[in-house]
């Protein structure tokens, strides 16, 4: 029925979602150690930064 199908267009949506900020805050956590290295280029615009 159309009542059922809504129903599990929400639940397929609400589960996306959750697997979406799952990912995000994974790759998040897969970034930071990198955040810590300076890159190559970058120390020297800071060096030159007054």
């Amino acid at each position: 029925s159309e009542q059922e199908r809504e129903k599990l267009a929400m639940e397929l949506e609400k589960e996306r979602k959750s697997r979406e900020q799952r990912d995000s805050s994974f790759e998040e956590q897969q970034l930071k150690p990198f955040d810590d290295i300076p890159q190559p280029g970058q120390e020297r615009c800071s060096d030159m930064a007054p």
